[in-house]
Formats: C-alpha cells, sequence, structure tokens
C-alpha cells in the first residue's frame, strides 16, 4: 500500500475519527443520518486499505472487488467515500504536509545553486532571482479504467502507456522537500 504499519497506523488513527462520524452517502441516505458501523462491509483499517491498495499500484478495481469479496458499487461507494475522508486526514497531518522552506533556507539553497551554475541566476528590474531547488518527475504505471475520462487522463501517448505521474523536489543539499 506504500506506507509502513506505523505510517498506516498513525493514518488509521485519525482516518478513524472521521469514518466513526461520516455517513457514506448513496441515494437512499441521509447525510444528517447518523453511521450504522455495524452495517458496513468494511471497517476504517478496510476501507483504508482499499484506498491505498488502489491509488498505489496498478490493480485494477475488478481485483479489489475479488480481494475484498465486494461488488461494483459497494467498492465504488467506499473508495469513494474513503477518498474524501483520506483528503481531510491528509491535511491534519503535519507530517503529510507540503510545504516552502523557510525563508533562511531558501536563502542558503539559492546560493548554493549559483555557486554551482550561475547561469542559474538572473536579474529583473535590478532584483536578482536564483532557482532554491529542482524537481524531478516519476511516473507510476497504473491499470487502465473502464471509465474513458480516467482512462485518457492516465495515458501518455509519448510512453504509450497509462502512468500516474509524481513530481519529487528537493532541496540543492539533496534532501527531499517533497
Amino acid at each position: 500500500m506504500g506506507f509502513d504499519v506505523d505510517t498506516f497506523d498513525k493514518i488509521l488513527e485519525v482516518f478513524q475519527e472521521e469514518w466513526h462520524s461520516s455517513t457514506i452517502l448513496q441515494n437512499d441516505t441521509s447525510s444528517a443520518g447518523a453511521p450504522r458501523l455495524g452495517a458496513h462491509s468494511l471497517d476504517a483499517a478496510g476501507a483504508l486499505g482499499i484506498t491505498l491498495h488502489l491509488l498505489n499500484s496498478t490493480m485494477q478495481e475488478i481485483s479489489l472487488q475479488q480481494i475484498f469479496a465486494l461488488i461494483p458499487t459497494t467498492i465504488s461507494h467506499y473508495l469513494n467515500f474513503a477518498m474524501q475522508i483520506l483528503e481531510l486526514v491528509l491535511r491534519k497531518i503535519q507530517e503529510a504536509r507540503i510545504q516552502w522552506p523557510k525563508s533562511q533556507a531558501m536563502a542558503e539553497y539559492a546560493r548554493i545553486i549559483r555557486e554551482r551554475d550561475p547561469a542559474l541566476a538572473m536579474f529583473v528590474n535590478g532584483t536578482m532571482f536564483s532557482a532554491f531547488g529542482s524537481i524531478d518527475g516519476l511516473k507510476c504505471p497504473v491499470g487502465t479504467s473502464e471509465d474513458i475520462v480516467w482512462e485518457n487522463a492516465s495515458y501518455n501517448g509519448w510512453l504509450q502507456a497509462h502512468v500516474c505521474n509524481s513530481v519529487i523536489a528537493f532541496s540543492p543539499k539533496g534532501e527531499c522537500l517533497s
């Protein structure tokens, strides 16, 4: 699923709070209704697991249906619901945040880059601007979707493959900033 057990448990701890206080919306349910946890096909750990499985693998939904013994509509409801909760959870966890370096670190990084490659510094209206980091792309292969919109979104014609693009940012000291 892309995480070690300790990280999964840390995410799950916050995920469960949202899971236990929210209702899985369907056409025949009220958003104001109380969650019926005993009536769920998956508990919070199962919902988080299935979501992370989908996000971190090339596995198709049909395989998830077989592994978790759920029908397509149930899988769809759980994935949609769990993705919304996961977004909220990752915004709450400090270590999951992506943030710019502090101005002092940014100035130090720019100095290191100017020393290595002065051509990356430029003057605009008398003010010098310099790079303070670099980025690199990562293309993770993904399975094709039955939904044509998602299939087209993940297709890379140059690679002739379905991939999910991720960007990783590095400081000039080699530290990962993402």
